[in-house]
């Protein structure tokens, strides 16, 4: 099995445990959503770190004195280097047995060190946003609260359209002409 097969498997192997716990288990949504988009996360930087890879390999020295690939080379074509236990290839190949959550953490606090810019927002494991435009149900409030789990913060979309009407993102501020109807006129026939 080539490596794209074998990575095409495992993304139908991960689309199937989603669609199992939507369906089937007494996990909230907000129990696994996180973990899950660091896993799509760690796909998509694998992918762009496989492409820019092929790039630069080439351009490597192969005799005489060479060299292992650097962050800087990633950084100069826009993609994140991927310590070897960040790559998904290594986290989709761990045996069952191993802990994977841990190995899925362990990714993410690779990449956090070599990213500054990085550090605290891929702790998929610790906290997280979850934003509906909607309301929540009383379920996932009370999920969203308790102790012995990950704190996750909730917003609605009442709390949503106010951080964007404060922060003045995407809108831009009109005064429109308001009318009313002057029920007086209508009644006596002095309107226009």
């Amino acid at each position: 099995m080539s490596q794209l097969e074998h990575i095409e498997a495992n993304e139908k192997r991960l689309w199937s445990a989603a669609d199992l716990l939507r369906s089937s288990s007494n996990y909230a949504s907000n129990e696994y959503f996180l973990p899950v988009m660091g896993l799509v996360f760690l796909r998509h930087a694998y992918s762009r770190y496989l492409t820019v890879k092929a790039k630069i390999d080439p351009t490597l020295p192969s005799r005489g004195k060479t060299r292992a690939l650097t962050k800087e080379d990633f950084s100069q074509q826009s993609a994140i280097y991927l310590r070897s236990q960040a790559q998904f290839d290594h986290l989709v190949s761990l045996p069952d047995k191993d802990d994977c959550a841990k190995a899925i953490i362990d990714a993410m606090e690779s990449i956090e060190k070599d990213y500054d810019n990085l550090s605290g927002s891929l702790e998929t494991h610790r906290h997280g946003p979850i934003t509906t435009t909607r309301d929540f149900s009383l379920r996932a409030v009370k999920e969203a609260v308790q102790p012995e789990k990950p704190p996750v913060t909730l917003m609605n979309g009442e709390q949503l359209m106010m951080l964007v009407k404060q922060n003045g993102i995407g809108i831009h501020r009109s005064t429109p002409d308001l009318f009313e109807i002057d029920e007086e006129a209508l009644i006596t026939g002095n309107g226009k």
